[in-house]
């Protein structure tokens, strides 16, 4: 993955480390990067790359939002948690279990919630 300048179109950064590929497309939020691959999340920081934290999700992630307290991921087992980026925690979770194929729920935050 790699952070290009808008203005001049060069590389600021790059980070590879633990991609093997990608699961989502990487958000940012505040001054952080939140980038999936093989079950984990990468919070890297927007201005240097450097990799600040890995959260260790237990199915790979198809989607995620995130503020500046919590980060959301759905799953492809239809499974929707929460995770305090302060303690790095599980702070709820939710699976879909009335559908007899696994959905692949969309996550988005409105206002913080």
């Amino acid at each position: 993955m790699k952070a290009l300048n808008t203005e001049t179109g060069k590389e600021r950064w790059s980070y590879s480390e633990g991609l093997l590929s990608l699961s989502t497309s990487p958000i940012v939020a505040g001054e952080k990067v939140y980038v999936t691959s093989q079950g984990n999340l990468y919070i890297l920081s927007v201005k240097s790359g450097k990799e600040l934290e890995v959260i260790k999700h237990e199915a790979v992630i198809n989607s995620l939002a995130a503020n500046n307290k919590l980060v959301v991921v759905a799953d492809l087992g239809a499974g929707v948690t929460a995770y305090d980026l302060k303690s790095k925690k599980a702070k709820w979770s939710y699976t879909n279990d009335s559908f007899d194929i696994k959905n692949r729920p969309q996550v988005t935050l409105f206002d913080n919630k």
